[in-house]
């Protein structure tokens, strides 16, 4: 039994090693896995197998963190392993995968480090010496700090899920794991400098545990205060969304007032039209037929304000982007319904507004030819069974430069840019719909695709 304990004992914190580092990594900070399940299921296994070999070798060492220290180059062999299959899972540059991993294990360590500690008060509290009844306990009590990790770890991903979904930058991390590595190393320094256990060295080290607990404290705080903050950006962008909703849908009714009237004038004409038309084909003025022709048909597509996508709003954000495109020289072409997905105003106006706006800046390039046969934008939407697609093309002067699904702005206000592809992205997430961006050089232009698929199976 004694034994079966120690098993135990030895085993539970490393197998957990691979989970907690794959959860920190995907839930708290918010790097998304290619695969979610390869991650978890390699490194589970890749500790279960360090911990076999620890336990068949006699060399584990129970120690002061979850993650077990042994001076065994295997146990080396088998981190670097858990880093790898990390690095290759994570979806982003390699540069910041890495990065990202490391800290990322550096900032779990001491994580572990202060709930150990706390094991370990609560050990010597007990002031148990016989090793066959501190066994069984030391068991419980690592039970316990991992149960509290996780916990921990869950509620650092219900505070970053609500409004902080992104994740976290490198910068951010560098802060936490150098505030964290000070704080707690400081506190380890007065919690392990005594030799000997009597009652004020145990108040010593209880203080100086809690004073670490701070530190975890601190995280936690911080994670609120940004999550709260990014709350009321968001408020604010909504808020910005629905007044530009509101500005163009006003517009929109305008227009269709202006082409209201166009049409109630052409019709009251058309007598007159066609009475016109019968006198230029009786003296055979085929010209001034073919010009006066020309003049009604323009007359006719100029009261032809918008598309029929089978949205209200996004009709409304349409004309007005055409009406945009028309004094830049440009055209607007808008092809197919919208069906399959029902949006929500804002959201719509998130997406369509944001990617037209691009379209038409992109367009409106000086570098681009006048000729208005370039200066085209084709706006698609398309179902089938399983998906619905919104598919934008626009010419471009220069391809960018696509970063991690995005593009970087070159604007110098960097701060205030920027944010349009990635609002159009977290609205389709909503529906559960992926952007993709790509550009193909032609002969002259070259010619930038953007696409929004949503998946209308799940």
């Amino acid at each position: 039994m004694s034994d079966a304990i120690f098993t135990a004992m030895i085993l539970l914190p490393i197998v957990f090693t691979g989970v907690l580092m794959s959860y920190f990594i995907e839930g708290v900070l918010k790097y998304r896995f290619k695969n979610r399940i390869v991650p978890y299921a390699a490194t589970t296994a890749c500790s279960v197998a360090l911990g076999i070999y620890l336990l068949v070798s006699q060399s584990a060492l129970v120690s002061h963190s979850v993650v077990v220290t042994t001076d065994d180059p295997m146990v080396l062999v088998g981190y670097l392993v858990i880093y790898i299959i990390l690095v290759a899972s994570i979806d982003c540059k390699w540069w910041k995968k890495m990065l990202v991993v490391f800290l990322a294990f550096d900032i779990l360590t001491i994580f572990n480090t202060i709930f150990a500690s706390m094991r370990d008060l609560m050990s010597a509290g007990l002031n148990v010496m016989n090793d066959t009844t501190l066994r069984p306990i030391y068991l419980v009590f690592n039970l316990f700090v991992i149960v509290v990790e996780f916990a921990f770890l869950a509620l650092l991903d219900k505070v970053r899920s609500k409004n902080d979904k992104g994740p976290l930058p490198v910068t951010v991390m560098l802060a936490i794991w150098f505030f964290l590595g000070i704080f707690t190393g400081t506190f380890q320094i007065v919690l392990y400098d005594e030799e000997t256990a009597t009652q004020t060295d145990l108040g010593r080290s209880a203080a100086s545990v809690f004073a670490m607990m701070a530190g975890l404290v601190f995280v936690l705080i911080f994670f609120y205060i940004r999550s709260s903050r990014r709350e009321r950006d968001d408020l604010k962008q909504m808020n910005s969304a629905n007044e530009e909703l509101v500005e163009t849908q006003t517009r929109y009714f305008e227009a269709s007032v202006e082409a209201d009237n166009k049409i109630r004038a052409i019709k009251h004409d058309m007598r007159n039209n066609l009475q016109v038309l019968s006198l230029l084909l009786e003296n055979g003025e085929y010209d001034k037929m073919r010009e006066y022709l020309e003049q009604l048909g323009g007359e006719l597509s100029s009261a032809d304000i918008s598309s029929h996508t089978g949205d209200v709003i996004a009709d409304a954000i349409i004309t007005d982007k055409k009406q945009k495109a028309l004094s830049c020289g440009a055209v607007l072409n808008v092809t197919g319904v919208i069906s399959g997905v029902e949006f929500a105003p804002v959201d719509m106006c998130k997406i369509l507004g944001n990617i037209l706006d691009n379209a038409i800046e992109a367009v409106s390039d000086e570098r681009l030819a006048d000729d208005s046969s370039e200066k085209v934008i084709d706006l698609v939407f398309k179902k089938t069974d399983k998906f619905f697609m919104i598919s934008l093309v626009n010419p471009c002067a220069e391809c960018p430069e696509i970063k991690e699904g995005l593009i970087d702005t070159y604007k110098s206000d960097k701060k205030n840019h920027g944010f349009g592809l990635k609002n159009v992205r977290e609205a389709a997430e909503v529906y559960g719909g992926e952007l993709s961006l790509s550009c193909e050089e032609k002969s002259s232009i070259c010619m930038f695709r953007t696409e929004l698929m949503f998946n209308l199976s799940e």
